[in-house]
């Protein structure tokens, strides 16, 4: 059976407690503090490299909090998968 790709991420050096309080008892990959979105979109197995996600719209900086993005739309406010970001700030 193929294994699902990761969905929830943790970039910066966040604690036990802070992927607890944000994902509860589910699984988050950890990304080191400079990951931009285009690691994300490897990472979660949307693209297969960063130069082809940054075609796709996935560039760029991730704020610092929580954030949630979606790919593949289904309908203009629905989407086939999502990825959920928490990035700890300075």
């Amino acid at each position: 059976m193929k294994e699902q790709p990761p969905e929830n991420f943790v970039i910066g050096p966040a604690t036990i407690h802070d992927i607890q309080l944000f994902f509860g008892d589910e699984d988050a990959e950890r990304l080191d503090e400079f990951s931009t979105w285009e690691d994300v979109a490897v990472a979660s197995g949307f693209f297969p490299s960063r130069t082809q996600a940054m075609k796709n719209g996935w560039g760029g900086p991730i704020p610092v909090g929580w954030t949630e993005r979606g790919f593949g739309r289904l309908t203009p406010t629905q989407f086939k998968h999502k990825v959920f970001v928490l990035k700890i700030g300075p």
